[in-house]
């Protein structure tokens, strides 16, 4: 410990690290380009706008080639680009092409980093995770019922629970209320969507859609309101 201390000591310290490095990477080969490099390579958000970023905390530079396609929503590849760069040691965050209709992107990408090399490919959503959040859409399958498909989406990490209420209401006879409810589970990450049906009924104004979530043991509440009038 008292060499680690000692400045006088620090180019021998570098240079048996350099060796033990060197052993690793003859021993390892490839699949030991994560553990002694800990470099990273995803997609990344800012806003809408996707964006490659490369985390490199080596002190050695890093050569990046990735074949990127963009697609619509039936998988039909609409667009295509290639990156190719050296990029010294740090974060760096690399343009993707902004093509209209594309809904998600796959890349195949080659690092190298000294003597080791390492391939991989993902398959990324172009449409943002924003957390904790529901979306609703209100059909009328026939005239007598109308149907409410409720899409929570979960959270970043750990256990998301609750109710999913839908209250139908009347302004013209305010005893007139009809409550749904539906127990809900969600794992994060996860997006799950949920049906109420409802008959239709020229008294029925508005309804409230309210989800009550305990989300890793924080309380919230969302809620979406539609006018059944229209």
């Amino acid at each position: 410990m008292a060499k680690l201390t000692d400045k006088k000591h620090h180019t021998t310290i570098n240079s048996e690290l350099n060796l033990k490095l060197n052993d690793y990477k003859k021993h390892l080969g490839d699949i030991g380009f994560n553990a002694l490099s800990d470099i990273d390579s995803s997609i990344y958000f800012n806003k809408n706008d996707a964006f490659l970023r490369v985390y490199n905390p080596t002190d050695f530079e890093l050569k990046i080639s990735a074949n990127i396609q963009f697609l619509d929503t039936k998988g039909n590849v609409i667009a295509k680009q290639k990156i190719s760069n050296v990029l010294k040691p740090g974060t760096h965050n690399l343009d993707l092409t902004k093509v209209q209709g594309a809904k998600s992107l796959k890349v195949e990408q080659k690092l190298q980093w000294q003597s080791l090399s390492y391939q991989s490919h993902f398959h990324e959503s172009l449409t943002p995770f924003n957390g904790v959040g529901m979306k609703y859409k209100y059909t009328k399958n026939n005239e007598k019922t109308g149907v409410f498909s409720v899409t929570l989406t979960g959270p970043y990490s750990g256990k998301t629970d609750g109710t999913l209420t839908l209250s139908a209401i009347s302004d013209l006879k305010p005893l007139v209320i009809k409550e749904l409810k539906q127990k809900v589970k969600i794992e994060p990450y996860e997006s799950r969507t949920y049906h109420f049906e409802l008959a239709n009924n020229s008294e029925f104004t508005r309804a409230n859609i309210t989800a009550y979530l305990d989300v890793d043991g924080e309380k919230i509440r969302l809620v979406k309101n539609v006018n059944l009038t229209k």
